[in-house]
């Protein structure tokens, strides 16, 4: 499946693009630290493994970039490695124990009955960013 059929890709290339943008460039250091939490976002929110692809198609870097990026958070262990039981060979990155923890227990409330499950975007997200023009469409 392309990423940009998966709801929450298109979300979160929207969301950190944006972020990105503001910053007016990226050193090695801070695309880590994006892809970290977006590895953790995908795995807390979207209830998925990433993939490299993934990753460089929502920071809109190439492969290279992103591999070695994966590559020095995989070494610091900051992210875990998982192969795919269904694609065999794919190789999938989710966050380690303890930000899922972190994550869950500090922005996600319990879904509601009356919760679309967005709620977590739109308590502290700025107005202006571009993804919340898409939440709610999925």
């Amino acid at each position: 499946m392309h990423p940009k059929n998966d709801g929450f890709l298109v979300w979160a290339r929207a969301h950190f693009g944006w972020l990105v943008g503001l910053m007016n460039g990226l050193d090695a250091g801070e695309l880590a630290l994006f892809v970290r939490l977006f590895i953790t976002d995908r795995f807390v929110h979207g209830g998925k493994p990433t993939y490299a692809y993934e990753v460089a198609w929502v920071f809109q870097r190439d492969r290279g970039t992103i591999g070695h990026v994966l590559r020095k958070l995989e070494e610091n262990e900051e992210i875990a490695r998982k192969v795919s039981s269904s694609k065999g060979s794919r190789t999938l990155y989710i966050p380690v124990p303890e930000d899922v923890k972190d994550e869950l227990s500090e922005t996600r409330p319990e879904q509601s009955d009356g919760d679309d499950g967005w709620d977590w975007l739109r308590k502290d997200h700025r107005e202006n960013c571009p993804c919340l023009e898409l939440v709610g469409r999925w």
